[in-house]
């Protein structure tokens, strides 16, 4: 593994980059469930243990990745820091070192990583669109039943909307992140909680107006 000023091992690199920030997230999940979610459980007198199962469900998608991925994300090698290392090409032979030649890099290698880059990032906001959109139409829906058949919404209802449109409001920011290499996956990886976050908080929606 090559250690210098410019590239630079990261001890268990994959378990700050794969599993860490992954978690990260859900720091924000806890506080919505601790605060909003779970008191309401409490109250509600008809509420199945489906609920406490979809409160649960962020942490358990994070839990199968690991649990089918167990290998490579808890290896405790050390990972290497320093753009996108797929495109590098390190000398390890001592005729370069003297040139203060570190390699060469692929610059039609970097075009493809950033433009897949792009790709997943704007994937990523147009699945966090979706539910948006979905969210808005399942609010027409009730608005006409809910005149139809005289029913109100309740106060809870409107807070797990809200909390579905922050966590889907932070969805447009993907696209800002994919160019700066090693970050951007990071934080790809951030936004992934968060979508499955969102798709739980709208899945709580539902159960909690019809």
């Amino acid at each position: 593994m090559i250690d210098n000023a410019y590239f630079y091992p990261i001890n268990y690199g994959n378990i700050y980059f794969n599993l860490i920030i992954k978690v990260l997230p859900t720091l924000l999940w806890g506080f919505f469930v601790y605060k909003y979610y779970y008191p309401w459980y409490k109250s509600c007198k008809d509420c199945s243990s489906l609920f406490l199962i979809l409160l649960l469900t962020p942490n358990l998608i994070i839990f199968f990745e690991v649990l089918l991925n167990l290998k490579n994300i808890l290896s405790f090698k050390p990972q290497l820091l320093g753009g996108w290392t797929n495109c590098m090409n390190l000398f390890k032979s001592d005729k370069n070192k003297n040139k203060n030649i570190l390699g060469t890099y692929s610059f039609d290698c970097d075009k493809l990583q950033v433009d897949g880059l792009n790709n997943i990032s704007t994937e990523l906001q147009y699945q966090f669109y979706y539910l948006n959109t979905t969210l808005f139409l399942l609010l027409l829906i009730f608005t006409n039943l809910s005149k139809i058949h005289n029913i109100k919404m309740q106060k809870h209802s409107i807070i797990f909307i809200a909390i579905t449109l922050i966590i889907g409001t932070l969805g447009i920011l993907p696209p800002t992140f994919d160019d700066t290499y090693n970050w951007s996956l990071i934080t790809m990886l951030m936004f992934g909680t968060l979508l499955n976050m969102n798709i739980t908080a709208f899945l709580i929606v539902l159960y909690s107006l019809f």
